[in-house]
């Protein structure tokens, strides 16, 4: 059952002796700081997003990447652009309107605009929560690992004389808890390979892996 953000309010004013108050700064606060610090930790495989398209706008030399953008897992180029176009290595972070956002420099300057020029991966972060949100945005299993998250970051604002936050997170980054979820995140294997078994496969004998073109043909969608 998935976890509510009341459950998890609970969990935060439970874990400092409340019934129902929060910490000082705030329970939402808790909540998302605690997320935060989760998220960023390593590079879990169950915040990888769904695949995006970008567009190459004339004159302009870099691309806005998505909003929540935590890691840059990788990128195709659009099969029939000219190979003398090049992603640069480092990510950019520009303002867009009036916020920092990252954003891919590319060069040379597209001389024309191209719609879905580039298909991007990538790892986002947390999805900060409000007073309109229900449910966490956490898988099921990783659920223990958070709520604990939650009550030692509780703790960490109320009771910091009696261990300060880095050492209470230090400490759940080597328990078993995190471990647990490592393992359960490490086995969920993002790419299988080409499809096999198939009617090509089986004609006359011939094995279509014998013909497989990884750099032409774009993986399904």
């Amino acid at each position: 059952m998935a976890l509510t953000v009341s459950q998890a309010l609970f969990h935060a004013s439970h874990s400092i002796g409340g019934a129902g108050e929060q910490s000082e700064v705030g329970g939402l606060a808790v909540l998302n700081y605690a997320g935060t610090y989760l998220c960023s930790s390593r590079a879990w495989r169950w915040l990888e997003r769904q695949q995006v398209k970008l567009d190459l706008v004339k004159d302009q030399d870099y691309v806005w990447l998505p909003r929540g953008l935590l890691e840059l897992v990788g990128y195709d180029m659009t099969q029939g652009l000219t190979t003398g176009l090049s992603v640069s290595a480092n990510l950019g972070v520009g303002v867009y309107p009036g916020t920092p956002r990252p954003r891919l420099d590319i060069w040379p300057t597209p001389a024309a605009t191209e719609l879905d020029a580039i298909t991007l991966y990538y790892r986002g972060g947390w999805s900060p929560i409000d007073e309109d949100t229900t449910l966490l945005p956490i898988p099921e299993w990783f659920e223990p690992l958070y709520i604990e998250a939650v009550r030692q970051v509780s703790r960490g604002f109320e009771m910091e004389d009696d261990a300060p936050m880095g050492d209470r997170m230090a400490a759940l980054f080597t328990g078993p808890l995190y471990l647990a979820a490592r393992r359960v995140d490490d086995g969920m294997a993002p790419d299988y390979g080409p499809l096999r078994g198939g009617a090509v496969e089986q004609q006359m004998g011939i094995r279509a892996t014998n013909h497989w073109n990884f750099n032409s043909v774009s993986a399904p969608s």
